[in-house]
């Protein structure tokens, strides 16, 4: 047996590999930095019906060329697969985010994302954009790959639906090595939103809530005090003497000019 040819075999096989993954972590990472540069900006702290929320100029971005460059390198991106759990989160919630800010771009004059709904097929249904040359939807990100593999509750406070009620559209790009940070920041932010995020009530025993909590209830252990104890994002009080109530939610579009 040539033992020598064997090693040489193994070493051409990883240099190969080790070369091929470099190469496709320098792609995402590159599509990321310039995605993070469009979110610097276009998007900016502001105030819609009495709430203050991230709004986005959808307007000016129609005329910024950089957004075209970036839809086309996102369509030829490898497979993520290979990347580290957090590269992988930080690049799906990313491209959620890019997609659904493409989705109001490419349609002008719309109030809400929910204009785009067709009578069988809703908006997150249809067809996003293409990655790794397959088309994709925005349910099939957040449903079949973010919820489906990562078991991360805060992606709810990340992933934006273009809308004055969704926690706000983050002003920068998910980032791998502060990830962990940012989504913390963004649950954070959402909570102490008192018009949209949490309000306790003293008076009534009242904890009002996103709808997220009851959209989501499963990601959230069933039970949304409990999740929010556990955090310790609520006291004992709260948990034990007050009801849940979910705010009403506002899809009209999270636009600086209040329209796309």
């Amino acid at each position: 047996m040539n033992y020598k040819f064997i090693s040489l075999f193994f070493i051409i096989i990883f240099y190969i590999f080790f070369i091929n993954f470099s190469s496709n972590c320098d792609q995402f990472d590159e599509w990321t930095k310039k995605y993070d540069e469009i979110l610097k900006k276009y998007v900016h702290p502001g105030e819609l019906k009495g709430i203050k929320l991230n709004l986005v100029d959808y307007k000016s971005l129609r005329e910024e060329k950089g957004i075209d460059k970036l839809e086309t390198e996102l369509s030829s991106l490898s497979s993520p697969e290979n990347l580290t759990r957090n590269k992988q989160l930080a690049f799906w919630i990313n491209v959620y985010n890019f997609l659904t800010i493409i989705k109001i771009v490419r349609n002008p004059k719309l109030k809400s994302i929910k204009d785009l709904n067709k009578p069988f097929e809703n908006v997150w249904q249809q067809t996003a954009g293409i990655i790794n040359n397959e088309k994709i939807t925005l349910d099939q990100i957040e449903h079949e790959i973010i919820r489906k593999k990562f078991n991360e509750p805060r992606i709810h406070f990340a992933v934006n639906c273009a809308s004055i009620s969704c926690p706000d559209l983050r002003a920068e790009a998910y980032f791998p090595d502060k990830l962990d940070k940012q989504l913390e920041d963004q649950l954070i932010k959402t909570l102490n939103n008192q018009k949209k995020g949490m309000f306790i009530d003293n008076k009534k025993r009242i904890i009002y809530l996103s709808k997220i909590f009851n959209w989501y209830k499963v990601d959230f252990s069933n039970n949304a005090k409990l999740w929010l104890k556990n955090k310790n994002l609520i006291d004992d009080n709260v948990f034990n003497n007050y009801s849940v109530k979910y705010f009403n939610y506002d899809w009209d579009l999270n636009s600086i000019q209040g329209r796309n």
